[in-house]
């Protein structure tokens, strides 16, 4: 058999720790991924966390810039990125 986890509109809020899961799910780890398992996830943010959790972070931490790395790289684990910028009536 083979599945798909299909996630949508995938996004983290105030204190939710629980994008760390997902990262080490989506690492590997331990017990790795299964092979038969496919994860399609969908967001409306570029980056999975919002923009003031982010700044938070930034002005609480002794390396500022380790944390919000930690943060953003959430994002980098998905292969696909689609951009949708406004365009005026002429383009």
């Amino acid at each position: 058999f083979h599945f798909i986890v299909f996630i949508d509109d995938l996004s983290f809020d105030g204190n939710d720790a629980s994008y760390k899961s997902l990262k080490a799910v989506l690492e590997g780890g331990i017990e790795g991924r299964p092979e038969n398992v496919i994860l399609y996830a969908t967001s409306n943010r570029r980056h999975l966390l919002a923009r003031d959790m982010i700044e938070n972070e930034r002005s609480t931490a002794i390396n500022p810039g380790e944390a919000v790395e930690e943060k953003v790289s959430l994002s980098d684990r998905f292969g696909l990125w689609l951009g949708f910028h406004r365009c005026s009536q002429d383009e």
